[in-house]
């Protein structure tokens, strides 16, 4: 059967209407690919976090249970997301969405700090990206009901 994106309606998306075309590495996307190992590394220090959680302070398990669960749930993410899965794409959506408000709303109550500026930045260049209907159509290509 081969993967959604092997396809040569996936090979030469047209990225903007201008005929500028999508750079793809290893059969994806580049900015899906950005987009995982940065869930890669966010997982990893979670779990780094754990790890230090547990050995500094053993008071601290409830903190060191949900970094880790935190974790895992990004690690599984980014994989989801590399395999174009729809949930992986609405749950990155809706996650970064939310974010988005949180940030929005620091910066309107003046509590915004650069941190605040930043989130908020960058979870409205990712929202943007993943709603894009090129590489939307990935995800919904790869949502089937059976």
């Amino acid at each position: 059967m081969g993967y959604p994106w092997h396809g040569s309606r996936y090979n030469n998306l047209d990225i903007g209407g201008k005929g500028a075309k999508q750079m793809w590495v290893a059969g994806r996307p580049v900015g899906i690919l950005v987009l995982a190992v940065l869930l890669v590394l966010e997982g990893l220090a979670s779990l780094a976090e754990s790890v230090e959680l547990v050995v500094m302070a053993a008071g601290e398990w409830p903190a060191a249970m949900l970094a880790a669960v935190i974790g895992l749930v990004l690690l599984h993410k980014a994989y989801s997301l590399s395999q174009f899965r729809y949930s992986a794409w609405l749950m990155t959506t809706l996650s970064l969405g939310l974010k988005a408000a949180t940030s929005a709303m620091e910066i309107v109550r003046g509590y915004a700090a650069l941190g605040s500026w930043l989130a908020l930045s960058l979870a409205l260049v990712i929202i943007l990206y993943l709603l894009h209907p090129s590489i939307r159509a990935l995800f919904k290509a790869s949502h089937r009901v059976r």
